[in-house]
């Protein structure tokens, strides 16, 4: 019996199809300063998100629709993962007494994960990741961005697991415009609860300063996640409870195919 509670609990990173670590639902373009898995994994994504801002004092309102396509490449003998990823369409309009918005192309990204420490139940990784502007719809600058981050995972029992980071963000503006350079930090702690290898419950709590305000937003953030086979679905949403982001409500619908 012992021995096969030691097995269960072998490994924080394990070979089931759903995916690990922090939610994907998160407020900055291209998930900018988002903490990410510390597990290294091959997969192809589709996904679609929205965010909601409802302001009725100031008579302002802002959605956001976003799709995405990315994909993450495992070098095992490097401890190394590659991840890809373009917004093929992103709209953003802002209701207020002016109406605009802009539709079209959004962020793109490259990244990578280096995983440096691994034990029997925990794991360690570097994290870092640029966006590139390429969103559509700017007049004078677009944002060139990027963050590095330091993320890690604990299999606390059989079916619980503790992940979290911290990342360091920022971003300039390239063009003919001010480049108004900013920097931020925002970290994450979260729980994910998997009873069977084909579903798990999420629950994070994310955090962001130094972005717009001292305090971004402080935030929760749950999600479920199911999957069989290779194939694997994550819904979650995130809803900042404190801080100066007006943002009401984001949420995240992911599917992905692994295939290490």
């Amino acid at each position: 019996m012992i021995a096969l509670v030691s097995a269960a609990l072998a490994g924080a990173c394990t070979d089931t199809p759903l995916p690990q670590g922090p939610l994907t639902a998160a407020l900055q373009p291209g998930d900018l300063g988002r903490a990410r898995t510390a597990c290294l994994r091959s997969e192809v994504g589709l996904g679609g998100g929205a965010a909601l801002v409802i302001d009725t004092a100031d008579f302002y309102g802002r959605i956001q629709l976003m799709g995405t396509v990315d994909g993450r490449i495992a070098l095992p003998d490097v401890n190394l993962s590659i991840d890809l990823g373009v917004e093929p369409y992103r709209s953003d309009s802002v209701i207020a007494p002016i109406s605009v918005g802009a539709a079209g192309l959004g962020a793109s990204w490259v990244g990578a994960t280096w995983q440096f420490e691994e034990a029997d139940r925990s794991v360690l990784a570097l994290t870092s990741r640029v966006v590139l502007p390429t969103a559509s719809g700017a007049q004078n600058a677009r944002p060139l961005a990027a963050d590095i981050g330091l993320v890690g995972q604990y299999q606390w029992t059989e079916k619980t697991s503790v992940h979290g980071g911290l990342t360091l963000y920022g971003n300039r503006m390239v063009g003919p415009g001010p480049a108004v350079p900013r920097t931020a930090m925002s970290g994450l702690v979260g729980l994910a609860f998997q009873p069977t290898g084909g579903f798990a419950l999420v629950l994070d709590v994310p955090m962001s300063v130094a972005w717009s305000a001292p305090v971004d937003y402080l935030a929760l953030s749950p999600g479920v996640r199911v999957g069989t086979g290779p194939w694997a679905l994550e819904l979650g949403v995130m809803k900042p409870l404190a801080g100066g982001d007006r943002t009401l409500l984001a949420a995240d619908l992911r599917t992905s195919i692994r295939f290490d």
